[in-house]
């Protein structure tokens, strides 16, 4: 750490633990916005990238073939009609 900092910190602490605050969730909304810019070209778009995190989050629910498709057909109306508004 330099001496500017140092003074800083000792003269305006609050200020300079608020500027680190707002630095720090800054980069975590980067961080985010880029994972999930990644998903969405992984996926091919929005839609895929929402289907394939709902089946990843209800991975555990014991639905046939047919249902997931009744399903992610329901699913792909909706984002459809969002889309369209």
């Amino acid at each position: 750490m330099d001496k500017d900092t140092i003074s800083q910190i000792l003269s305006e602490p609050e200020a300079v633990f608020q500027e680190k605050r707002r630095a720090l969730v800054k980069t975590e909304a980067l961080k985010a916005q880029k994972k999930l810019d990644g998903l969405i070209k992984k996926h091919g778009g929005v839609t895929e990238t929402l289907l394939y995190l709902t089946h990843h989050a209800y991975k555990d629910k014991m639905l046939s073939n047919e249902e997931w498709r009744e399903l992610d057909e329901k699913f792909i109306e909706i984002l459809n009609e969002l889309n369209a508004a």
